[in-house]
């Protein structure tokens, strides 16, 4: 019976005229940052051919550094990254230090990944975050590069469609007054939920693997492939793990299915809670869009909240922002918590009140 509820739900969300918007919206993100990419792209070359700047420079290597590690220089970079730690823990222990936790684990990531390249004099090595990255701004341009980067475009363009689906779901039934219609079927509210829930799960899901398929088969035409290549990731600034290129993109994409899959739950729970579409909507993108993180990210309770804990594969990169006083076990964590608290607060909401 699930299945055909579930058929049925996903009929009437398959609507062709927000298809076809949505899929026009995406396409022309494509095309527009395709030019951007390409743009870029040629710019760094025409930089690089007239000598102003090398290659290793574009790369991300800080001019204070020596652009190439050795036995030689190696101790001298690490010295200079444990002084610039030590001024940042020294600043963390003052009355506002938690806004330098971000920064210190940055730091403590990136004295890690040099100590690792010290040990295993894999001087050469590429580190997400340290020597290496995927934004076209500062390295080479790849296909993964500019898959990773139109991913990001896609999930933005997704997580606000899926807000906007998840929050009418049971919303619009109340208000039309089609819940009591559903219901009198041999269905209960549990199937109900479930089946839209996994009915928008399937759409968004949908949208999000095929547009970064475009964009990656788009980079394999336009640019280079590094997906086979080999790059080292500063695992919670803890330990140094090799992966692949490819590998890292993947993780991403996960990670960003999993974002949006999260807000349409947080926007099916607040519009079926209020049973008011626009109140899901508002404040579920208030939440997306980092308004609320933004304004309690002055306080130290990031760790507390949904957005800045959702970016799972930052605790990957040497040189990414994390919530404060996190890593990635307390993230994740939360994320489940957060997970946890919807889904029941979804179920429950919907058993215990009349469907009037």
């Amino acid at each position: 019976m699930l299945g055909r509820i579930y058929t049925g739900e996903l009929k009437k969300i398959v609507r062709p005229k927000a298809m076809i918007v949505l899929t026009v919206v995406l396409a022309v993100f494509l095309l527009i940052y395709a030019i951007v990419y390409n743009f870029i792209g040629n710019l760094n070359q025409i930089i690089v051919s007239s000598g102003v700047l090398d290659q290793e420079t574009i790369a991300g290597t800080d001019e204070e550094e020596p652009a190439a590690l050795s036995d030689e220089t190696i101790d001298i970079v690490i010295q200079t990254c444990r002084k610039q730690l030590d001024g940042l823990q020294e600043d963390y222990k003052g009355k506002f230090g938690y806004r330098y936790y971000s920064s210190v684990f940055s730091v403590k990531a990136q004295l890690k990944a040099l100590e690792f390249m010290k040990e295993t004099k894999l001087y050469d090595a590429k580190i997400m975050g340290v020597n290496y990255s995927l934004n076209a701004l500062t390295s080479e341009t790849t296909a993964d590069g500019f898959a990773e980067d139109y991913m990001g475009v896609v999930t933005s363009v997704i997580a606000i469609y899926a807000i906007v689906l998840g929050a009418g779901l049971l919303a619009d039934e109340y208000r039309n007054g089609t819940i009591k219609l559903l219901l009198t079927r041999p269905i209960s509210k549990n199937q109900l939920i479930t089946a839209k829930l996994l009915a928008a799960l399937t759409v968004c899901g949908s949208f999000m693997g095929v547009f970064s398929l475009l964009g990656y088969i788009y980079g394999l035409i336009a640019f280079k492939s590094a997906t086979n290549e080999s790059v080292y990731l500063v695992f919670n600034a803890t330990s140094v793990i090799k992966s692949t290129v490819g590998a890292f993109v993947f993780g991403d994409f996960i990670m960003q299915l999993a974002r949006v899959a999260i807000m349409m739950m947080v926007a099916y729970f607040l519009g079926t809670l209020s049973r008011k579409k626009t109140t899901g909507i508002i404040v579920a993108l208030l939440i997306q869009l980092g308004i609320v993180s933004g304004i309690l990210g002055l306080l130290p309770v990031q760790i507390g909240l949904l957005v800045p804990n959702l970016s799972l594969m930052n605790y990957f990169n040497a040189s990414a922002s994390v919530p404060t006083y996190g890593n990635f076990f307390i993230s994740f964590v939360v994320d489940l918590v957060y997970i946890a608290a919807v889904t029941f607060g979804l179920y429950y909401s919907v058993n215990k009140r009349d469907v009037i």
